[in-house]
């Protein structure tokens, strides 16, 4: 069957009520999935500005700044970095012995190379609070104790210290509910379209005309609709029939 946007707006309207209940489903179990079957992650980060010391043009500040950035992002991302981090947090006689390569996993780098306040960001993210605290405090420390043993960088200082967090970071709950929705409601949209699209039944005279080029020479009424339609009035004939006797 064709479809034109007006047959669109008006089959949505008569579907309303099935595509809000899909909808709220579909919500509803994204939001229980989230809830109970997705683990919880933390995230603790730390700050660190670098300290400049360049006399120059604007322009050679920035690529310096970058330049010195990149490099210290290359020291950090060594594997030996993340062995020295890993013997540090496993010696502590935490519960759960780490690799290098699973803190490695956790931890990320933002760099922000603005000329004002030239600084990067290192996040670590993982299923406690206290240990994505622990890591964080363990890699801050070593971040500034490796700045200080290359003499031709510039130095560095924490200006943000890692915090333990109160909150997950994810999964984030009321974002996957209303994609949860949305999708639902989209879903639902689609399934009514393509099976009023598909659907070859003759329901109407608008059916026959748009879909057979052939005269119509007459139409016979449903008399049986017709008379359930009327329960009032033939009730009222009744009446009327019994008083007059």
């Amino acid at each position: 069957m064709e479809m034109n946007l007006d047959k669109v707006f008006s089959l949505l309207r008569t579907k309303l009520k099935y595509i809000i209940v899909i909808a709220l489903i579909f919500a509803f179990a994204t939001f229980g999935y989230t809830k109970f079957f997705v683990n919880e992650k933390f995230t603790s980060s730390a700050k660190f500005l670098v300290v400049m010391d360049v006399s120059g043009s604007k322009t050679s500040e920035a690529n310096f700044v970058k330049e010195a950035i990149h490099s210290y992002l290359e020291i950090f991302n060594t594997t030996k970095f993340f062995n020295e981090v890993a013997d540090q947090y496993n010696a502590d006689d935490y519960e759960r012995e780490l690799t290098a390569s699973s803190i490695k996993s956790m931890t990320s780098v933002q760099s922000a190379t603005n000329e004002d306040a030239p600084s990067f960001t290192i996040k670590v993210t993982s299923s406690t609070p206290e240990m994505c605290y622990d890591i964080a405090s363990i890699v801050a420390s070593h971040i500034v104790e490796k700045a200080n043993e290359y003499e031709a960088l510039n130095k560095i200082e924490v200006i943000d210290d890692p915090i333990k967090p109160l909150v997950a970071s994810s999964p984030n709950i009321v974002k996957n509910t209303i994609l949860g929705l949305v999708l639902g409601a989209v879903i639902a949209v689609a399934f009514f379209v393509c099976k009023e699209m598909f659907d070859k039944k003759i329901k109407n005279l608008e059916d026959l005309t748009s879909n057979y080029d052939i005269p119509i020479l007459g139409v016979i009424p449903d008399t049986e609709t017709s008379e359930k339609n009327k329960p009032a009035k033939n009730g009222l004939a009744k009446g009327l029939r019994k008083e007059h006797r």
